[in-house]
């Protein structure tokens, strides 16, 4: 596992990693973590996926408090592709739903209806297995 790259907003430190074994890249959220303004995160995880080869990542959201409007849910589909990322690359986002202000349900709705490939989980195994497959 190497970390590729470390990240510091506002209340948040995050790391994105290889994971080359799993062929994956798992991006860790601490903190209190807004996701209002993370367009730096999402672009630097699609170029070091595409660096890569990889079509997949974890992002750990279990050791950060979260919170994301429906207007920010709404929006995020479109950051994805403004960023150049293909509809088919598959997202796992693990929260600890204790630490949430999400509508998770929504989120994972809301994407899967624009045919984007991303979960949400609230244990990491179900969300790695679903990766695996």
């Amino acid at each position: 596992m190497d970390i590729l790259r470390e990240f510091n907003g506002d209340g948040y430190h995050a790391e994105l990693e290889d994971l080359p074994d799993q062929e994956f890249l798992r991006l860790t959220i601490h903190g209190k973590y807004h996701a209002g303004s993370n367009q730096e995160l999402i672009q630097t995880t699609k170029q070091e996926a595409d660096a890569r080869g990889y079509r997949k990542c974890l992002v750990d959201y279990r050791d950060a408090e979260v919170s994301m409007s429906v207007l920010e849910i709404v929006r995020r589909p479109k950051e994805f592709a403004e960023v150049g990322m293909e509809r088919s690359f598959q997202s796992a986002l693990v929260f600890d739903p204790a630490k949430v202000d999400i509508d998770l349900r929504f989120l994972e709705n809301y994407f899967y209806n624009r045919s984007w490939y991303l979960r949400c989980f609230d244990d990491i195994e179900e969300a790695l297995a679903w990766l695996r497959d």
